[in-house]
């Protein structure tokens, strides 16, 4: 009897602790990942942080693009969890979900829709990392695994709405009841204290899209940023890249950055989409840092365990005069209204021609840079992309326009270079030229007033705008000449400035014609170019280089950075071709009868030239496209401009008035009389202009 005690005492103590041993067995060996989970997610969570951007200034210190406080606001699904029920996989409250997701879109006053759809991302971004997480090449995905990672998932936060105020963030920190499930993240978010000033300069930025997003995960970018790398291989090319961050090194595990990037959580950062801002966005946008954060479950106090600070990223110091900036802005608003009753478009430029420093590069019209503060609606962007006005062309850099008369210059210095004209060279201008082979085409300006020019050197052609001088000039050279001098002076490709989206602009020759199937290349078509019309495309940007060419005997390549190195390229041309082109440009503003003169110019001792291009609106009822590039002052020249009017009729009016009126700007101290301000002091009668209005009769073959 005594051994049967014993053997009974002995399992009445073995079965509980055999049965105390099976469950620990089964939560620390069977399901040791899901208890594990449970308790890291309790304890803390690992949070990317986004990256400050850099300030965008001027020379002058005048700030263009700053940093601003804002809040974003993230969700975490596990607070909208059904009770657990054996037997039956875990599943979400929609109800009081869809109830939080609509006074999240009441508060930041959307629509709601526009935060479901937030919302359905959030649930389709759980489903996506279960997906990858479970998808092991020739094993299927076990149920278990699949519900302890939705469920690891749904206790983490997803970015939900972004830009929120400090008071919106404050009422979703303090209304518990109606924000459950929210939690606050402070944040910065790029804002434009200038607004519309330079808005094509600057730039704006946006959330990372999929197609950049993709492309820097695939090179390593984000791995790097967090201090990490698969091999020696990729850890140089991270360095050398810029990419890796020394201070990151250690700090997560790739385990942790897997799940970070399966959250989407490199999604955050704002990148350049235009501008300034896209051009330098590598040195704009810093590093992001790292935060570890612990939660209570029952108090809900969260503390910060460990932070390493994101990287500010570096500020970017502009050749723009911000002043000058705004005053030229300001010129092309205040224009009187076209022929139509509508608002005239333009663009001003100004260059330093020693340095190629861009000081003025404005437009009309453009638009409020803090418009793309997130969360931009849809709805506002698409009514600035199809805007009839265009507010998002950067008409400076990418408006292509028939140049005109300004291309005279080209025609000329070609006739000039391959020896066919002197400067001394009398060409006749009988107001038509050749009637014989082109009768009722190709007439010179002055015919419309019953007149000729008579005989004409280069530099009184120049000065009077005389077609018939450079049909001739234009017909001696070839067309051949012709283009290899317009590409000498930048014509027909991009300058090289640092900004994005510039176009090259077009210069037609014999084989673009063959290339499209345009057929024969005729003599017309050569006298069309010689004047700058048919298909020759140019943008004010293209016309503004030119003079600093003609200016200085170097073509600068226009730079925005401030700090930037300095280039030209050279002019091969003979000193004997750049002054006689500088005495006929000087003559146009400095002679009574040189169509500059009327609009004031030579007070101001500028050079230039004078150009009305044809326009295919005029059908409509709308004028010509008006020009007026040159550079000042003529005998020690300083400065390159080009002002360029959509539809605003003969470049010897309202775009050399405006010439005039940015010259005074950089000139204040000259005594001058603005033609176009009504309340200006009376001052004496200008002189009649001499419009080059409508250099030839038609595209003719």
């Amino acid at each position: 009897m005594t051994k049967l005690r014993v053997v009974v005492l002995s399992l009445l103590l073995a079965v509980p602790f055999c049965v105390l041993e099976a469950r620990l067995f089964w939560m620390q060996i069977l399901n040791a990942e899901e208890y594990r989970c449970r308790a890291d997610w309790t304890r803390g969570w690992v949070e990317v942080v986004p990256t400050p951007r850099g300030q965008v200034r001027d020379r002058n210190g005048e700030v263009l693009a700053a940093e601003e406080r804002c809040f974003d606001v993230e969700l975490v699904l596990a607070d909208f969890e059904l009770p657990r029920q054996k037997g039956r996989e875990p599943d979400l409250d929609y109800t009081k979900l869809a109830a939080v997701l609509r006074a999240v879109a009441g508060l930041a006053g959307v629509e709601a829709e526009a935060v479901y759809v937030k919302g359905r991302k959030i649930l389709s971004q759980v489903e996506t990392a279960i997906t990858k997480r479970t998808t092991v090449p020739g094993k299927p995905a076990g149920v278990r695994e699949a519900r302890l990672i939705r469920r690891q998932e749904w206790r983490q936060p997803y970015r939900l709405w972004t830009g929120l105020t400090f008071d919106q963030a404050a009422e979703i920190a303090l209304d518990d009841a109606r924000f459950a499930g929210l939690e606050i993240r402070e944040r910065t978010r790029r804002t434009w204290p200038q607004g519309r000033t330079a808005c094509h300069i600057c730039g704006y930025v946006g959330l990372l899209d999929a197609a950049r997003y993709d492309e820097r995960e695939k090179a390593g970018r984000f791995r790097g940023e967090m201090g990490l790398s698969l091999d020696a291989v990729e850890l140089d090319r991270q360095r050398a890249a810029g990419w890796f961050r020394e201070e990151m090194a250690g700090k997560l595990s790739l385990e942790e950055y897997e799940r970070l990037e399966f959250r989407g959580a490199f999604y955050g950062d704002w990148v350049g989409r235009d501008g300034i801002e896209r051009i330098y966005d590598g040195e704009l946008s810093g590093g992001r840092g790292l935060e570890r954060r612990e939660k209570h479950l029952l108090t809900k106090r969260e503390s910060l365990k460990e932070r390493v600070a994101p990287g500010t990223g570096r500020d970017i110091v502009l050749t723009l005069d911000l002043r000058l900036q705004r005053r030229a802005e300001e010129l092309l608003a205040k224009l009187p209204p076209g022929s139509n009753g509508l608002p005239l478009n333009g663009s001003i430029v100004v260059l330093d021609v020693e340095t190629g420093e861009v000081l003025v590069l404005a437009c009309h019209p453009g638009f409020d840079l803090n418009l793309f503060k997130p969360p931009m609606p849809a709805a506002t962007y698409d009514a600035l992309r199809t805007a009839p006005d265009a507010p998002l062309l950067h008409r400076a850099i990418a408006g292509q326009f028939p140049m005109g008369s300004i291309f005279k210059v080209v025609t000329g210095a070609a006739a000039l270079e391959k020896g066919v004209l002197t400067a001394a060279d009398l060409l006749p201008c009988n107001g038509q030229y050749d009637p014989e082979h082109f009768p009722n085409h190709f007439a010179c300006w002055i015919k419309a007033r019953g007149g000729a020019h008579g005989d004409l050197t280069i530099r009184d052609a120049m000065a009077r705008s005389c077609n018939c001088y450079f049909f001739e000039a234009g017909k001696r050279a070839g067309i051949d000449d012709i283009a290899r001098m317009a590409d000498l002076f930048g014509l027909g490709r991009k300058s090289g400035i640092d900004l994005p989206g510039e176009e090259g602009g077009l210069m037609p020759t014999p084989a673009w014609r063959r290339a499209r199937g345009g057929g024969r290349w005729g003599t017309a078509n050569t006298l069309n170019v010689s004047i700058g019309q048919g298909e020759i495309l140019a943008t004010p940007l293209q016309a503004a280089r030119l003079m600093a060419g003609v200016a200085t005997g170097r073509l600068p390549v226009p730079r925005l950075r401030l700090d930037a190195p300095a280039k030209f390229e050279e002019l091969p041309l003979r000193p004997e071709t750049l002054r006689a082109l500088r005495n006929g440009l000087e003559t146009v503003c400095m002679e009574a009868w040189g169509t500059g003169h009327s609009a004031q110019l030579h007070l101001f001792k500028a050079a230039g030239k004078t150009s009305t291009a044809q326009s295919s609106s005029r059908a409509l009822g709308l004028e010509h496209h008006g020009w007026f590039a040159g550079y000042a002052p003529f005998d020690r020249p300083r400065y390159a401009f080009c002002v360029m009017i959509e539809h605003g009729g003969a470049g010897s009016g309202l775009s050399a008035q405006t010439a005039a009126r940015m010259l005074h700007l950089l000139y204040p101290e000259v005594a001058w009389t603005d033609p176009l301000d009504p309340a200006a002091p009376a001052g004496p009668p200008p002189e009649t202009p001499q419009p080059d209005a409508l250099e030839s009769g038609e595209d003719a073959e």
